[in-house]
């Protein structure tokens, strides 16, 4: 069983780093979404969270977020990981 995070950056830099210090500690499911994923539109964004099993009801609010210039990192971590 895993546990879903999710944190918002206030740019890409600092949302990368913590991307990169994940998966340093051998996170294997780590996402990053800035503004230019899912072709840079919040329809594409929201897709593209849902297919990392983020609720609906969040990923709206985070792929929001995201399109005016947050970035947000999601990691599937074990419940004992988190």
């Amino acid at each position: 069983m895993t546990q879903t995070i999710c944190r918002m950056y206030a740019n890409t830099d600092k949302a990368k780093q913590a991307q990169e210090a994940l998966k340093s500690r051998n996170y294997q499911d780590v996402y990053l979404f800035t503004p230019q994923c899912g072709g840079g539109t919040v329809e594409g964004l929201l897709d593209a969270m849902l297919k990392v099993f983020i609720l609906k009801s969040a990923a709206k609010t985070y792929a929001d977020r995201v399109k005016k210039g947050n970035a947000l990192v999601v990691v599937h971590a074990p419940f004992t990981g988190g």
